[in-house]
């Protein structure tokens, strides 16, 4: 397979640089042990980390080299194939430690090995998941205010009144609305007795456009002269307080 391939090449190269390392420092027992290692990986040998029982460790070190190996043993067979050369440099390095840790009397030595496989562990290690994005939330709709204005002494709603009952009824669809308050007022132009009627008469006249258009509850009330858009004096014509509010809730 391409994943151990490149695994054997990069163990090879790891264990002919350890080869030549203890070489040029004498050690032609530990240069020939790492020799045969990048050999056998060469050949496709299934080379694996080196045993705690064949090195005479001190006693104090062996659980850490235990645990390490432990470590690398559990990563490795995913590893070869994700990340082969960080594979290969673990496991190298952990012989290398495991060499030194034996001699024990190179202090820098023993550490740079056990800080090379550890920095290779880490780049072993699985990366965390992206954490999905939160679907967005969409706000709540909320109630929307429509007036429709009507002609002095007017009840009718005209062509522009029932274009704003068209929107009303489409909004009243596109957040599956609850409910429909619509409220008729006037301004203050007559007996306010009248002027309460006549209020009626527009946001009845408003419901009868919008039946069959919008389904729920639909409220209807009458203040007359009494809730005013523009405040006036009594007597007074006012065409922004001649209208029916609809209130359109989810």
């Amino acid at each position: 397979m391409k994943g151990d391939t490149a695994f054997a090449d990069a163990l090879k190269s790891e264990y002919v640089g350890l080869a030549t390392m203890e070489r040029d420092e004498g050690d032609w027992g530990d240069a020939a042990y790492f020799n045969n290692k990048g050999r056998s990986a060469a050949m496709g040998t299934d080379v694996m980390a080196q045993a705690i029982a064949e090195r005479d460790l001190p006693g104090d070190n062996v659980k850490d080299l235990t645990d390490a190996r432990a470590a690398l043993m559990s990563v490795l067979p995913a590893a070869k194939t994700s990340n082969p050369a960080a594979a290969a440099r673990a496991q190298a390095m952990f012989d290398c430690w495991m060499q030194e840790q034996e001699e024990n009397f190179q202090p820098e030595d023993i550490a740079k090995c056990r800080a090379d496989f550890e920095a290779a562990m880490k780049e072993l290690e699985p990366k965390p998941m992206a954490k999905p994005m939160p679907k967005p939330v969409m706000p709540s709709p909320k109630p929307k205010t429509f007036v429709i204005y009507f002609g002095f002494d007017k009840a009718n709603v005209d062509d522009t009144g029932m274009m704003i009952v068209d929107k009303i009824a489409s909004y009243f669809g596109d957040i599956n609305a609850a409910s429909v308050d619509i409220a008729g007022h006037t301004d203050t132009m007559g007996p306010s007795a009248y002027n309460t009627m006549l209020a009626q008469k527009r946001a009845d006249a408003v419901a009868a456009a919008l039946q069959g258009k919008v389904k729920g509850g639909v409220i209807v009330n009458a203040y007359g002269e009494g809730k005013l858009a523009v405040a006036t004096n009594d007597e007074v014509m006012e065409g922004a307080n001649r209208r029916v509010e609809v209130v359109v809730t989810p």
